[in-house]
């Protein structure tokens, strides 16, 4: 089966709408994801849910996206790894 692959920043109504939680579960494909969301990332700064760690899946978008942005590990539940930025006032 063939699935048709999206890139979140050209589908998402991100622009005009505050994305506050990205839950993420993808089997491994976050950091495509991730790259994929990177102008939705960079506005709004959301809180991030995934299975795996984000920095032990994929150091490099870690390192080069997420720690830039203010992104660090928060905790996890239940299975979830937990990512948080640390934002200064409202990105609107």
């Amino acid at each position: 089966m063939r699935m048709r692959c999206e890139v979140l920043d050209e589908r998402l109504p991100w622009r005009s709408r505050r994305v506050g939680l990205l839950l993420l579960d993808v089997e491994g494909a976050e950091e495509k994801v991730l790259w994929g969301a990177a102008a939705l990332t960079r506005r709004w700064r959301p809180v991030l849910a995934t299975e795996p760690r984000l920095e032990a899946l994929s150091p490099r978008l870690f390192r080069e996206h997420l720690v830039p942005l203010g992104y660090r590990f928060s905790g996890s539940c239940e299975g979830l790894s937990f990512y948080t930025a640390n934002v200064m006032g409202d990105r609107r």
